[in-house]
């Protein structure tokens, strides 16, 4: 499976759940006989996973508006980090919104002309990646997903457009926190519940942090699991999702869990936890039996360790200290190495 299409599928569809137990530790025994990862265990959660477009679009709130007046629209603020050269899960979404302001607009200001508003809120989704190329190609394809839906100049209303593509290198050190404080300072331009002109200078923009975050098979970068764990923090709101599809390919994806855990367990009765982190390796039954399946045939071609996505979903609980949890993380780093 390719990663960014499985999330791109589990958070488009409806939530199913699968008949299978969820709630499992297993050593990936089972999983592959070739599997490189199968001495590897993993606490897998007994939560049900956060999936499907109702849970996506609940996280669309007033929460980083206390200041401001209540307005009738709600905004879904979406970040995808290292996206790649398609960002397929961020542009679903945009393509949703656009889909349902196209509608609205046919049918003067509602969704069936009956005067029934949309249940669909605003989202704007910004896109990212290290690799300028990665950039210049997600804007072609964010205009070409606006023509589809001709929204390139339907956007006078609503302060910019509903798509952004920024160039954002992870980095743990102050240049990446400034780097990350700058683009949620662009926040102010799209926030539909901003009190503040977006004529305000930049440097005295409110920096507005995302509801949800994406992420695809990006924790095999493993000497930057310091960098994208802190970028994580730094970016999105308490109470917002991160989730992050990738397969375990060897000790990768543990090695990153272990930083979070780390910074989880530096803290005080007062602080608390940074994250809930969930794991599921169940998440999707037509996904799962395909898997299990493949296992069962014992394929030379597949081999879980790379190929088989695991769902992890990271809920922020607290506010992000840079001189306590990024230190911990990198300390924690250090002495492993």
């Amino acid at each position: 499976w390719d990663c960014s299409n499985v999330l791109a599928f589990l958070i488009m569809g409806e939530k199913a759940t699968p008949r299978v137990n969820m709630g499992i530790t297993t050593s990936h025994n089972n999983d592959s006989d070739n599997s490189k990862g199968d001495h590897l265990e993993y606490v897998y959660s007994k939560n049900e996973p956060f999936i499907g477009l109702s849970d996506i679009l609940s996280l669309a709130n007033d929460r980083n508006s206390t200041h401001c007046v209540v307005h009738e629209r709600k905004l879904l603020r979406v970040l995808e980090l290292g996206a790649g050269m398609a960002a397929l899960p961020s542009l679903a979404l945009a393509a949703l919104h656009m889909q349902y302001r196209s509608r609205s607009r046919n049918n003067n200001g509602t969704e069936n002309g009956n005067g029934h508003e949309t249940s669909i809120p605003r989202i704007h989704v910004t896109i990212s990646d290290g690799h300028p190329n990665a950039v210049e190609n997600n804007i072609a394809c964010s205009r070409l997903t606006q023509e589809l839906y001709d929204c390139n100049n339907c956007n006078s209303s609503d302060d910019g457009k509903d798509i952004s593509c920024h160039p954002l290198l992870w980095k743990a050190n102050a240049i990446g926190k400034q780097e990350c404080d700058d683009l949620m300072k662009n926040m102010s331009h799209h926030n539909a519940n901003a009190c503040t002109s977006s004529t305000r200078n930049h440097a005295q923009r409110e920096k507005i942090p995302f509801d949800l975050m994406l992420v695809s098979d990006c924790t095999h970068f493993t000497d930057f699991h310091v960098d994208l764990a802190a970028t994580i923090g730094r970016m999105l709101r308490i109470d917002g999702i991160c989730l992050l599809c990738q397969p375990q390919r060897g000790e990768s994806l543990k090695n990153f869990i272990q930083v979070i855990d780390a910074m989880n367990s530096n803290c005080n009765a007062e602080k608390g936890p940074l994250f809930q982190v969930d794991l599921h390796k169940v998440y999707n039954e037509e996904i799962y039996t395909r898997h299990s399946n493949l296992l069962d045939e014992k394929s030379e071609q597949y081999d879980a360790n790379i190929h088989y996505p695991l769902l992890l979903a990271l809920k922020k609980l607290r506010d992000y200290h840079e001189d306590e949890d990024t230190e911990t993380a990198i300390k924690f780093v250090q002495k492993q190495s």
